[in-house]
């Protein structure tokens, strides 16, 4: 007997790795995902054991995991559900399904049909059905509530017939049952990290449960064991990326910063640092600086972290960091703030810049470009604070700058809505091959190119203009950070990780 996992929109997707690119000279491109988050369960014809995660799909035979993800020809690598399909199964992303089908995955067409149940089964002939308020069996054609449990879970996730019981699994809570009178908890010894449950199967006496965030758990009717792939980091979701002291440091949407190092994934999260939501990261004077959604600053030395060091600023909250050789720099409300490791120099009634929320800085010689949401792009003379504004009145695409960075002798700019436009004397030419959605990120190389995250995907920009495509990854990945090291490209979207050993374009 079996049970799919509800679907979970606030499901956050995570990192796999299965091997060590970057530092064991590979070639090619790699993806890395993670079977964290668990999306439901399938037992197929033959007996085995199928899984959906918001980081591929995982099938066990014989005792032997194998995971596949959009690297092996499915849809995407966030599987959003799957069922049994006779000696195969058809899991479900948005919008398409694929199915194994002699070996490979046939991806095909799907029109999901939400329904006003959380979750079914079939349970002693009849169907049942769990709601937001109660479950209810229909039974002779009719339906009836059996209430809910008296539990402090939200709702139920996952439910499993078992003979004459039937269990049902109270997200954030636990198991519980019901044996036709009453709901009663299921005391089978349930670890506090597998509350959060969004999937479950039996297999032969076994028990598997799925995670929100904490993977697959199996009972044997003795004692619990919590199954990972090898070799995962923590979580995906790439919000930044940055090479620091040989490691690429990964800041996530809400599960912290993953790392990965020549010894494999490390993972740091609150309260070793403010939160479990960092923005973004900045190298200074030897360490690594880690801007947290809440403005707070973390300081990380390669050993250890301090957090919050920059709580006497004058403006609390930062919303961008920059650095150069020389200086750091935090945006706050009105201005930014400058140190050099010793003193502190603070422009922060920068008439022009009152009202203005600052979402990107670039520290360039004399210069300081500021982009804001909504007023464009500020350059701002260091000396005395004047202001030229660089908006849609000049060719800017979007007022809204998301990123900037030094393209040659040139500046780019990376919009919201309006893609990328590179500076040429007074005017902005808008890079047209890379469309004009949002600009992710941008990142400079040493021969004066610029590499682009967009949603489809990462581009070169070379130091006299030329445009091409990074061809050795996925073409419509949703890049959202980037990072080099000496042997290729990062690149953090929102499902994973790729790394690309090439650096040549289409």
């Amino acid at each position: 007997m079996m049970s799919f996992g509800c679907f979970r929109l606030f499901i956050v997707a995570a990192i796999f790795a299965a091997a060590c690119p970057g530092f064991c000279g590979e070639t090619g491109a790699v993806l890395y995902t993670s079977t964290r988050s668990v999306t439901g369960f399938a037992i197929a014809g033959d007996g085995s054991l199928w899984a959906a995660t918001r980081g591929g799909v995982l099938h066990r035979e014989n005792g032997s995991w194998r995971k596949f993800t959009e690297a092996d020809g499915l849809a995407s690598s966030e599987a959003l559900g799957i069922a049994a399909e006779g000696e195969s199964v058809r899991v479900i992303f948005g919008g398409k399904s694929a199915v194994m089908r002699d070996g490979k995955w046939m991806v095909e067409p799907f029109q999901f049909k939400p329904k006003q149940a959380m979750c079914s089964v079939i349970w002693k002939n009849a169907a049942v059905e769990a709601r937001l308020t109660d479950v209810r069996i229909n039974s002779g054609g009719s339906w009836r509530s059996i209430g809910f449990p008296k539990s402090t879970g939200s709702h139920i996730s996952a439910m499993l017939s078992k003979g004459e019981k039937l269990w049902a699994a109270m997200f954030g809570d636990g198991l519980w049952q019901f044996d036709g009178k009453a709901w009663s908890p299921v005391k089978i010894g349930l670890p506090s990290a597998a509350k959060e449950i969004t999937a479950m199967a039996e297999i032969g006496k076994r028990l598997v449960i799925g995670t929100r965030r904490e993977g697959i758990w199996e009972y044997d009717a003795k004692s619990w064991h919590q199954i990972f792939q090898p070799n995962e980091p923590y979580n995906a979701n790439i919000q930044n990326a940055i090479n620091y002291k040989g490691m690429i440091f990964f800041s996530t949407l809400e599960d912290g910063i993953v790392v990965k190092g020549a010894d494999g994934w490390k993972h740091f999260h609150s309260p070793e640092i403010s939160s479990d939501a960092p923005r973004q990261m900045v190298e200074f004077g030897g360490a690594l600086y880690v801007r947290h959604g809440s403005g707070k600053v973390d300081r990380f030395n390669g050993k250890s972290w301090e957090r919050n060091v920059f709580a006497a600023l004058p403006r609390k909250q930062v919303s961008v960091l920059a650095a150069d050789d020389k200086r750091i720099y935090l945006a706050q409300w009105g201005g930014w703030s400058e140190f050099d490791g010793k003193t502190w120099e603070h422009h922060l009634k920068v008439k022009e810049l009152q009202g203005f929320p600052i979402t990107a800085l670039l520290p360039d010689s004399n210069t300081i470009w500021v982009g804001t949401q909504g007023r464009g792009l500020a350059e701002v003379a260091r000396l005395n604070e004047k202001v030229k504004w660089h908006d849609e009145r000049n060719g800017l695409p979007d007022d809204w700058v998301k990123r900037i960075a030094k393209c040659g002798d040139s500046v780019c700019a990376g919009t919201f809505t309006g893609g990328l436009a590179r500076l040429e004397g007074s005017s902005w030419i808008s890079a047209k091959e890379l469309g004009q959605g949002e600009i992710t990120d941008l990142i400079a190389e040493q021969d004066g190119s610029v590499l682009a995250a967009t949603r489809k995907g990462v581009w070169r920009i070379s130091g006299d203009g030329r445009i091409a495509k990074i061809a050795s990854i996925a073409p419509e990945i949703d890049a959202q950070a980037l990072a080099l090291n000496e042997n290729g490209i990062w690149i953090g979207a929102r499902t994973g990780i790729w790394f690309t050993s090439t650096h040549s374009p289409l």
